[in-house]
């Protein structure tokens, strides 16, 4: 029998191990809770919520901030996923991350991201037909692939923390205009496709463009800025194919024209090249058929393969007097190309880089001469033209270690065929290249010698200063409520102003920081180290930790009230809130928190921080009085002694507020509260008085 019982304890035990780790092995979809049209599941060790599934039919869909009293951060994979009934979603400020399709295919028309999402995942927006308006927040530093393949977004507000937008709104074919912020330092193919997209806001701050950025869009015009040091991040393309381009205004301070960037760009009638870029890259402007004019400025280096290659409506090119380069086919497939005027400067020439039939135009004895002569061209042979005047602009420049610096000169006439020779006194300090850029190496001071080929000499000092040795913080621990901002800058030694100063986070979820004012963003409880840093790698930081905000509480939990009386409800600590009524028929509350009474019953009164911070006061509306009557009608006090009268109300009825008012204070006073006090002997009326007049008094004497 003994035997038999330990078999079925056995039995029993193992059965429930079985259960149990069927229980623990179950996928977590299957564990997810159900809430209204809700469905979610618990994360981050069960403190938040994330919605998994969205399986209303209503237009506006509102995303709850709480669920089982656990604020919602999250919207899960796919979880509003071809629900084609919603148009708009109210996203809390509790929500930080937006998934994987989380709206892919739905029928959106419109959508605010709250500043509190700071990560949004590839496809969340993808593919939905009918969204027209996206408002991106302030909280979010990249933009993947998550518009593609919505045709008429017209609206789009790029928030001013994001620094990179990658395939974005790949054909987006609605999108007419953009303006794209400053803070945004890299684009890469995120307008690819957009052939409505006829107008575009490039402003300053923008870094890099890159592959395919504006490839096949509707832009007629574009205006580079000067922040823009690349048109590539992986290669080319940036602008190829915009067939409607007409004019292209290139900023300060790019270097080089990437490769293919402005490949087929049919429209495309003139192009400034600055004197900024040195080098234009392979294909740049292959199959600009409608290219005329093209003006080099001197500074420019070296033309790649087929960078202008069937351009067929080039007749003249004038190539600038520091070109040293033209590669192979760089020219090639222009039938009309009739002459080319190539300086002293250049050095090779690669392989058919011009048709058979053009005319060289050079110097004597030059480069161009020998390969005219080579390749069978028609020469014309220019005569030299000295120069007789040589100003450099700097008469003195100052830098820091690992700066650069151009030096800018003129040469007159303008059409002489001298060049000029740059040297350094000591190249550690300060080294020059042969188009007079300057590269500081070291602390001292050096000349920098300028001579034209003619042997016109200038000359100019540079000093290098010495890098800082120090950089502090004013506080090295700071303490932030979640939801506020916070900026403490990094200061030099002896206040120095000479280097740039960038900020990061060692953790942007907790506390992002803007690279350049060093605005710290506080975004999730907890502890991040903000980093200042200049060019020759001098470190300052400082520990900043997040705090919750302390919550907020009306000052009276319930409050009672007459029918059409208003009362004006306070929180603490102060804080911006916005009012909401559970029943706005029995109460009414205002923007500023003043309750109305509407008819009999109970309402809930609550206030919301932009923060998710929250408080409610339960208002209970009863009829307005009709008569009032007080605790006492007459009353007899010895002098300096007290008695408060408290008002009586009938018939359910009831006023909240009660205005005292004494007619005698000589002899007795009265508070706010019915408070009496007795001051010197004779007598006093006190009146009390309901929001609605209804009136009741107490005779006082005083002995």
């Amino acid at each position: 029998m003994q035997r038999e019982k330990e078999i079925r304890r056995g039995v029993f035990l193992a059965a429930v191990c079985l259960v149990m780790a069927f229980i623990i092995l179950l996928p977590e979809r299957v564990l997810a809770e159900t809430t209204g049209f809700y469905e979610w599941k618990t994360i981050n060790g069960g403190k938040e919520v994330e919605i998994t599934k969205y399986t209303g039919g209503e237009q506006v869909a509102k995303i709850p901030s709480k669920l089982d009293g656990k604020p919602v951060t999250s919207i899960g994979v796919s979880a509003f996923s071809e629900n084609k009934f919603i148009e708009q979603v109210e996203i809390p400020d509790t929500v930080n991350h937006i998934s994987v399709g989380a709206f892919d295919q739905s029928g959106l028309k419109s959508i605010k991201i709250p500043d509190s999402v700071t990560s949004i995942y590839d496809w969340a927006f993808n593919g939905c037909e009918n969204l027209e308006t996206i408002d991106f927040g302030d909280g979010i530093e990249e933009l993947g692939n998550i518009c593609e393949r919505c045709p008429k977004l017209k609206n789009v507000r790029i928030g001013k923390r994001v620094k990179v937008l990658h395939d974005t709104f790949q054909n987006d074919t609605g999108l007419a205009s953009i303006t794209i912020p400053g803070n945004v330092k890299r684009i890469d193919a995120a307008f690819n496709g957009c052939t409505g997209l006829t107008s575009v806001d490039l402003q300053e701050g923008i870094e890099v463009i890159g592959r395919s950025a504006f490839a096949r869009c509707g832009l007629r015009s574009v205006k580079l800025p000067d922040s823009l040091t690349s048109l590539s991040y992986v290669s080319g393309y940036s602008f190829s194919e915009c067939k409607d381009l007409v004019s292209v205004t290139i900023g300060r301070g790019l270097d080089a024209v990437a490769d293919d960037t402005f490949r087929d760009c049919t429209s495309l009638t003139s192009i400034v090249i600055p004197s900024n870029v040195r080098w234009i890259g392979s294909d740049a402007f292959w199959g600009c058929k409608a290219l005329a004019r093209v003006d080099f400025a001197k500074g420019l280096e070296n033309i790649g393969s087929s960078g202008f290659g069937y351009c067929p409506s080039l007749t003249e090119v004038i190539l600038p007097g520091t070109l040293t380069g033209v590669e192979g086919n760089a020219f090639n497939g222009n039938d009309n190309l009739k002459t080319v005027t190539i300086p002293k400067s250049v050095t090779e020439i690669g392989d058919y880089a011009f048709e058979k039939d053009v005319t060289v135009r050079g110097w004597s004895g030059s480069y161009a001469e020998k390969y005219a002569s080579k390749n069978k061209l028609a020469f014309t042979a220019l005569p030299d033209v000295p120069a007789t005047s040589f100003v450099v602009d700097q008469a003195a420049v100052q830098m820091k270690i690992g700066d650069t610096y151009s030096l800018s000169y003129t040469l007159s006439p303008s059409d002489t065929t001298d060049t000029v020779l740059w040297e350094s006194s000591d190249k550690e300090i300060v080294d020059v290249t042969a188009l007079g850029k300057l590269i500081a190496e070291n602390e001292g001071s050096v000349n920098i010698i300028a001579t034209t080929s003619n042997g016109i000499r200038r000359t100019l000092t540079v000093v290098v200063q010495p890098a800082p040795k120090t950089m502090t913080f004013a506080k090295t621990k700071v303490s932030v409520q979640r939801g506020k901002t916070y900026t403490q800058t990094a200061k030099l030694e002896n206040g120095r102003t000479d280097f740039a100063v960038s900020y990061e986070s060692s953790d942007s979820s907790v506390a992002s920081v803007d690279a350049k004012s060093g605005e710290v963003t506080a975004k999730k409880v907890g502890t991040a180290t903000i980093t200042a840093s200049i060019s020759t790698g001098l470190k300052a930081s400082y520990t900043i930790t997040v705090t919750e905000p302390a919550k907020i509480k009306f000052t009276q939990s319930k409050l009672t009230i007459g029918v059409k009386e208003r009362v004006g409800l306070k929180i603490k600590p102060s804080a911006k809130v916005a009012y909401t009524s559970s029943r706005p028929d029995v109460a009414s509350v205002t923007g500023s928190g003043k309750v109305t009474g509407k008819k009999t019953g109970k309402a809930v009164i609550t206030a919301k921080a932009s923060d998710g911070r929250a408080a409610k006061c339960t208002v209970t509306v009863k009829k307005a009085p009709k008569k009032l009557k007080l605790s006492k009608t007459t009353l007899t006090l010895k002098r300096g002694k007290s008695y408060t009268l408290k008002p009586k109300f009938t018939g359910g009825s009831y006023s909240y507020k009660i205005t005292w008012k004494s007619s005698k204070r000589s002899v007795a006073t009265v508070n706010s509260k019915g408070k009496v006090v007795a001051k010197k002997k004779g007598d006093a009326t006190i009146t009390a008085k309901t929001f609605n007049g209804k009136k009741a008094v107490c005779r006082v004497t005083v002995k």
